[in-house]
């Protein structure tokens, strides 16, 4: 019986971690300027199941510097142009999930000044 409800509550947790993963939208990822550094830094704010990989691309081509150990934050260097920006969340055992966004061009005296 016990080992029926532990497996249950496993089963349970799993789906949880899963549905976390395939919810994961535009307001997941943060923003954090620097502009002393003049840097980007974009942040996957929500959990993820463990075994999760995360692809990070920025106008088709997958990004594999400015990553943080975790893999949730990608940093970047601000740019003049508006780049395209994908993060791809994989589950270990689960539908890969694309959230799309924009790298808008930042300016020290039009943004903030």
């Amino acid at each position: 019986m016990l080992k029926n409800i532990l497996t249950l509550i496993a089963l349970l947790l799993f789906n949880v971690q899963m549905a976390l993963a395939q919810n994961i939208s535009n307001d997941d990822i943060k923003e954090t300027l620097d502009f002393n550094a003049g840097t980007a830094a974009y942040t996957l704010s929500t959990d993820l199941p463990a075994g999760s990989t995360l692809t990070w691309s920025i106008d088709g081509k997958t990004i594999a510097d400015g990553l943080s150990a975790d893999g949730k934050t990608l940093t970047v260097k601000l740019s003049k142009t508006t780049r395209s920006a994908t993060v791809t969340v994989t589950p270990a055992d689960g539908e890969a999930q694309t959230v799309k966004f924009s790298i808008e061009p930042k300016s020290y005296g039009a943004d903030y000044d």
